[in-house]
């Protein structure tokens, strides 16, 4: 088994329902690393930057989970060059020449961006993956107000598509409000 520490920043209602019961999947919605519940591994002010961005003027909190999972389980593209990393390339190449030569998967996206969320998804479904494990680069108020962003990740994330591996949930906010 695997434990990871993961934090996840949201509005201050949804922790209190998180809390209250349990995590929930958005299956319409398609991440950078696909379909799934997203924390950021050991750095809770990474989901503070996250919270104060998605959640805008209303309230918000911090979730600190601990996930227990078992390892074959776990999906971690984090160093390049390893056997899932380039396991995640080939596919992905492979994808594309389908999909640019016969167009017969519906790997279609809104954006360029969800191709890589859809790509994991099949992975993951196919292999029985229930967490997904990379670095990211998650925008800044200042990316966002100068154009600028960068591809060198400033965090690790986790993208986890079972519930029932978090262990532990607290707010890390719970006596005051994250501003």
């Amino acid at each position: 088994m695997q434990l990871f520490i993961g934090y996840h920043g949201t509005s201050k209602q949804n922790a209190i329902n998180i809390l209250k019961t349990s995590f929930t999947i958005d299956y319409k919605k398609i991440g950078w690393l696909g379909t799934g519940i997203y924390f950021y591994e050991e750095n809770s002010e990474m989901a503070v930057e996250w919270a104060l961005y998605k959640c805008k003027s209303a309230p918000k909190d911090v979730i600190r989970s601990e996930i227990k999972i078992p390892a074959e389980e776990v999906f971690d593209v984090s160093i390049p060059g390893s056997k899932d990393n380039r396991f995640f390339h080939e596919l992905r190449r492979k994808l594309v020449e389908v999909e640019l030569s016969k167009k017969n998967l519906d790997i279609t996206v809104k954006n360029k961006k969800d191709f890589d969320g859809k790509t994991y998804n099949f992975i993951c479904k196919t292999k029985g993956y229930k967490l997904v494990r990379a670095f990211t680069y998650t925008y800044t108020d200042q990316d966002r107000s100068t154009g600028l962003d960068s591809r060198v990740p400033n965090g690790i994330e986790l993208c986890l598509k079972q519930p029932s591996y978090v262990q532990t949930k607290d707010s890390i906010y719970a006596k005051e409000d994250l501003i």
